[in-house]
């Protein structure tokens, strides 16, 4: 099983419901954009995990602030994936834009 395809699996997307590549999109690059997306969101993740950590006794309203940021990190992540585009994405259509 390709990486990409496992990670899917890992976060709990079923085959039939991981990102369809649209058409005139090669596969392999989309698999490719996709695990190397995903590895970038986990490293930030990972990153801000260790910085809580550290300052969890010393200022513990603000890690809970950035603790929050993790879980919307994840939370519009798996939404991300599961709203991949199947033929054009809008560019007037961005989610900081609302």
């Amino acid at each position: 099983m390709r990486p990409y395809r496992i990670i899917m699996t890992k976060l709990g997307f079923a085959p039939d419901k991981q990102p369809t590549p649209p058409a005139g999109d090669d596969p392999a690059a989309v698999e490719q954009l996709v695990y190397d997306a995903l590895r970038a969101v986990v490293n930030l993740e990972h990153a801000l995990h260790r910085v809580t950590d550290r300052a969890a006794a010393t200022a513990p309203v603000s890690t809970e602030h950035v603790h929050k940021l993790r879980c919307e990190l994840a939370l519009y992540t798996m939404s991300w994936l599961s709203n991949w585009p199947t033929d054009h994405v809008d560019p007037d259509d961005e989610p900081w834009d609302e």
